[in-house]
């Protein structure tokens, strides 16, 4: 049998697309390559906020993207509510229908940018900014609260109970086979492709979807050696079962801090019967790492304590680590190989695949369904995975960036025990010596500005 399409990865968008495409063509022959366990998936891992204007970064880059990621992600979460009202067997998922961000009184100067360019975009997209937000839980918990942003339609799901009901949906499907297998090789056959399993089965297909996160690379091969690199965002956070009496936080509500060092901050999501998700801690890796850091766990459990959940210690909890895919410039990855426009390649969307996946799943569509697209209707121009890396602004901006985020990490952490000065002048040595590195390994210009959460790693 020759399959007309096959989708490798069962996360957020892997899992869509199949849902979506086997749905909108029902007579074409559809293969899904999906592991039962799905492990260190970042979309089974999260908690999940539909965040857009909650998750910005104070850095003003001289590009588009972050007004590209903000006009992306709005029309994103309103797609989610179309699907979940065109799909009602969804309608549990949604545990959150607005955010608070909230700042502390003693919260470092990366964190207070960041909340005020959060500010800034809420207020200028009309989303009832309101700096005074209080209810009678911020009244109790928070006695050290700085101020407080409530950003209206942002809410969140609740992926487990996303999967669980898509992995029952899908078995009934009588267009999709799934396999419950790794793929190992593919490799070009003539105008189709050879897809060679674990099991040694082979699959062979007219198109396919790659969606594996930061194992891209290893699963195209040879096919997609001009992709630039991909990396393991590892994320930590915490599964917490509560009593609802000892729940603090308004109910079905996203309570959370501006992101912080590099990281989302620290967040609370409301998830299905009286649990919830805590997190996150974060850092980039060149292999996956299943085993959380003793330091972010640390992290978490103390600043929840502190912050809000003064009973915390009677909640059962439960580890999550998921891998949030960063290409090596921080930008995405989404398009077809330049010399393989049978292939679509989604990568390197960080924080924001799962937020992204309805609107990446319609130009799927489209592609599947050989549409020809304009380049003034295509979202994701200039985003192509085999395109050549995008400089962070230039080489002292992006080291700049690289202190600031370091030195607030520091500082949150409790980690800077000298003072500010020397610190500062210690991390500048240090990455100036990294990005000399990196300009070498890579051939890049000498001025080229190295994304800050990439310049410790390489």
């Amino acid at each position: 049998m020759v399959y007309d399409l096959v989708i490798i990865g069962n996360g957020m968008v892997g899992s869509m697309s199949c849902h979506e495409l086997s749905k909108k063509f029902k007579n074409k022959k559809i293969a899904f390559i999906s592991p039962s366990n799905r492990s260190g998936s970042a979309s089974k891992a999260a908690g999940a906020m539909l965040n857009v204007l909650a998750e910005v970064d104070y850095g003003l880059v001289k590009d588009d993207y972050q007004d590209r990621k903000i006009n992306l992600g709005l029309k994103a979460q309103k797609s989610w509510d179309n699907f979940i009202k065109d799909n009602q067997i969804f309608k549990s998922i949604k545990t959150a229908d607005d955010t608070i961000v909230y700042l502390s009184e003693n919260a470092t100067k990366l964190e207070k940018k960041c909340f005020e360019r959060i500010a800034h975009y809420v207020n200028i997209n009309n989303r009832n900014s309101n700096k005074t937000y209080k209810t009678k839980y911020f009244k109790k918990q928070i006695s050290f609260l700085a101020k407080t942003i409530l950003i209206k339609n942002e809410g969140a799901i609740d992926t487990q109970e996303f999967f669980r009901i898509f992995d029952k949906k899908i078995k009934n499907k009588g267009n999709v086979k799934i396999f419950t297998e790794t793929c190992n090789k593919i490799q070009r056959i003539k105008k189709n492709y050879q897809l060679i399993l674990s099991s040694k089965k082979k699959i062979i297909t007219k198109k396919i979807i790659l969606s594996t996160g930061a194992n891209i690379k290893k699963t195209i091969g040879g096919l997609g050696s001009k992709i630039q690199d991909i990396f393991f965002g590892v994320g930590t956070a915490f599964s917490v079962d509560s009593e609802a009496s000892e729940i603090t936080l308004p109910k079905r509500t996203v309570v959370r801090t501006p992101n912080r060092g590099s990281t989302c901050g620290v967040h609370y999501v409301p998830r299905l019967n009286n649990n919830y998700y805590l997190g996150a801690g974060s850092f980039i890796s060149k292999k996956p790492i299943f085993n959380p850091m003793a330091a972010t766990l640390e992290y978490l459990l103390s600043t929840s304590k502190k912050e809000f959940l003064k009973s915390f210690g009677k909640g059962r909890v439960k580890v999550d680590i998921g891998f949030r895919p960063m290409s090596f410039d921080g930008k995405p990855l989404i398009g077809t190989l330049k010399k393989d426009k049978n292939i679509f390649i989604v990568s390197g969307t960080k924080r924001d695949g799962l937020t992204y996946s309805t609107e990446i799943v319609k130009f799927i569509s489209k592609w599947f369904n050989d549409e020809n697209i304009p380049n003034s209707k295509n979202e994701f121009l200039g985003w192509e995975p085999e395109r050549k890396p995008i400089t962070y602004v230039n080489k002292n901006f992006a080291i700049n960036a690289y202190i600031e985020n370091k030195l607030a990490g520091l500082i949150e952490h409790k980690e800077a025990k000298k003072n500010e000065k020397k610190i500062r002048k210690e991390l500048l040595n240090e990455a100036i010596i990294m990005h000399k590195k990196i300009i070498k390994k890579y051939k890049l210009p000498k001025n080229f500005g190295v994304h800050p959460e990439i310049l410790n790693v390489i």
